[in-house]
């Protein structure tokens, strides 16, 4: 649950960085200091898009750190 609001949060803070028209700038800047050239364009904000991507980030990081969560206690169960 905790790597499923994390993901979640770092969605919500993307979608805030895009509303305030930043998305381009971050993205051209990252490219541009490891000397690539950037094919994207950052599309209008859009307030389903977010709500979208934000579920989707917590359903799927949930989902992954669930599966982590059960190999990892079945790998290090103690005998019996």
């Amino acid at each position: 649950m905790a790597l499923g609001m994390i993901c979640a949060f770092f969605g919500f803070i993307w979608s805030i960085v895009v509303a305030l028209g930043l998305g381009q700038w971050m993205i051209d800047k990252k490219m541009h200091l490891l000397f690539l050239n950037n094919p994207f364009t950052i599309l209008p904000f859009n307030f389903w898009k977010m709500v979208a991507l934000v579920v989707g980030l917590y359903a799927g990081a949930y989902i992954m750190g669930w599966i982590f969560a059960y190999v990892w206690n079945w790998y290090n169960k103690k005998p019996a």
